[in-house]
C-alpha cells in the first residue's frame, strides 16, 4: 500500500484570516502568489453550500512543499465568511471564534 505524501486543496473557514494565516505560516506553510483576496456574489458560497444567496469572503492560499516535479505541494485554502457573518442571529458568540 502507498502512502500518501500530500493533498491538495482543502478548506478550512476560520473566524480570524490573518490570525489563522500566521498560525500555519509558523507550521511552515507559504503563501501562493496570486490567489487571496475578496471574493463578493454568490459563487463561493453556491460551491461550499449549494445556496445562490449573495456571500463575501476574504480568502487565502497557503502550501507546504514544492511542486516543482512531482506534485508534491500540499495547499490550504483558509476563508473568513464576512457576510453571512459565522455567527448566530442571536447575537451569542461562535464558540469556535477567537
Amino acid at each position: 500500500m502507498e502512502a500518501t505524501d500530500r493533498i491538495l486543496h482543502f478548506n478550512i473557514n476560520c473566524t480570524n484570516l490573518a490570525k489563522s494565516k500566521q498560525f500555519y505560516q509558523y507550521l511552515g506553510f507559504r503563501l501562493v502568489p496570486g490567489f487571496g483576496g475578496r471574493l463578493t456574489g454568490p459563487t463561493m458560497k453556491y460551491i461550499y453550500t449549494g445556496n445562490m444567496e449573495d456571500s463575501t469572503a476574504d480568502f487565502v492560499h497557503l502550501k507546504l512543499g514544492e511542486d516543482v516535479t512531482g506534485g508534491k505541494e500540499t495547499r490550504i485554502d483558509l476563508v473568513q465568511w464576512r457576510d453571512p457573518a459565522p455567527h448566530p442571529k442571536d447575537g451569542q458568540k461562535d464558540p469556535t471564534s477567537t
